[in-house]
């Protein structure tokens, strides 16, 4: 299951997966991650690459634990600093275009935003097994 409201991102999902021979084993919805429909339950895995700020880290996380079958995951990769030598031009950039990354001056390698990261996992219910980059 794939779902973007984009309709070009679906248009070539589904082009590819035809391409492939994969159609029977994805599906593309157009439509809100916010705004599922799914019983609960439904997915082992639910992965988000680059989007769970469009509705916030963890609204998001909230909003897909019940999706998840008993000892499912969630992936999810997100804009990170890797440095701290960032200049302010893009700080004020990335700040003002998506809000929710909670970016305050800290790299992602540091150890404050290692915890900020566990404790938004905890606080939505999932166990965080792991944080990249790892050193």
């Amino acid at each position: 299951m794939a779902v973007d409201f984009h309709r070009p991102y679906i248009d070539a999902l589904q082009r590819k997966s035809k391409a492939l021979g994969l159609t029977q084993q994805i599906t593309a919805l157009l439509g809100d991650m916010g705004k599922f429909q799914f019983q609960p339950q439904t997915f082992d895995v639910i992965w988000s690459e680059g989007a769970i700020y469009n509705i916030g880290f963890k609204a998001g996380l909230t909003m897909w634990k019940p999706l998840l079958k008993k000892g499912g995951y969630v992936a999810v990769t997100e804009v990170a600093w890797i440095g701290s030598d960032v200049p302010d031009k893009l700080k004020a950039f990335w700040n003002s275009a998506y809000p929710h990354t909670g970016y305050r001056g800290q790299s992602c390698r540091s150890s404050s935003r290692r915890v900020s990261a566990g404790r938004v996992f905890h606080t939505s219910g999932i166990r965080m097994v792991g944080l990249l980059p790892s050193n």
